[in-house]
């Protein structure tokens, strides 16, 4: 059994890790002081988390970590539809890039979306399924966009991607810098079609499809098939 006497000597870094950890954050090298105590005591750290049923993954090529449960008495949390829907969406535009871009307008993301799946499917994506034949109306679309900016707004706090411009009078025209712990949603979207060989656009549907998403009565808050936080 490890001995945990050195992992405590900083125990308000260790409350900070721990807090965001648990919250279902990953801890990115962006915040060095964080990932730093992690690395430092990752053997420690390990089997902590072991203890109380997770496993510490740690990303050492793209630089961070995260928790994922593995005991039935460990809670899994996860993140909303929305959430996963737009954490795919940036997973395969960063990473099938080649992380050559990382900065983007949150405006040009969504008129990007806009062009890569019709109306029902992006609103289907955000907000919830359409009955057939619905069409576009200005209250849908200031829906898809309310939904788009809050889904971006939490991807930051779980440390996806970084908010650059923060306090911006209107968030459409905010900078976000994308983070290579999108590719924990990449690697969803690799489970559900064969990447890169198929276009984004093809997972995002797949994506739908799987989930049963296209029903009128689905909410953003349903819990199947989005991915877990931990």
């Amino acid at each position: 059994m490890q001995d945990f006497e050195r992992l405590f000597r900083q125990p308000a870094l260790l409350r900070e890790v721990n807090f965001k950890l648990l919250k279902g954050c990953n801890i990115s090298v962006q915040d060095i002081r964080l990932f730093h105590f992690v690395e430092e005591h990752l053997e420690e750290l390990r089997q902590f988390y072991e203890i109380l049923g997770y496993r510490l993954i740690m990303k050492h090529s793209t630089g961070y970590c995260y928790l994922e449960a593995v005991s039935a008495h460990a809670p899994k949390g996860r993140f909303s539809r929305s959430e996963t829907f737009v954490g795919m969406f940036l997973g395969l535009k960063f990473l099938e890039s080649g992380l050559m871009e990382t900065e983007f307008i949150v405006k040009n993301l969504l008129q990007e979306l806009f062009q890569l799946l019709n109306f029902n499917d992006l609103y289907t994506g955000l907000v919830k399924g359409m009955k057939r034949g619905s069409s576009a109306t200005e209250s849908k679309n200031a829906m898809i966009q309310q939904k788009f900016c809050t889904a971006i707004k939490n991807l930051a706090k779980y440390g996806f991607l970084i908010i650059l411009d923060e306090g911006k009078m209107d968030f459409l025209e905010t900078r976000i810098k994308l983070l290579p712990s999108l590719e924990r949603f990449y690697e969803l979207a690799r489970r559900l079609v064969t990447l890169p060989e198929e276009h984004a656009r093809d997972a995002l549907l797949v994506y739908l499809e799987e989930c049963g998403f296209e029903l009128e009565e689905s909410s953003d808050e349903i819990e199947e098939g989005g991915l877990y936080a931990h």
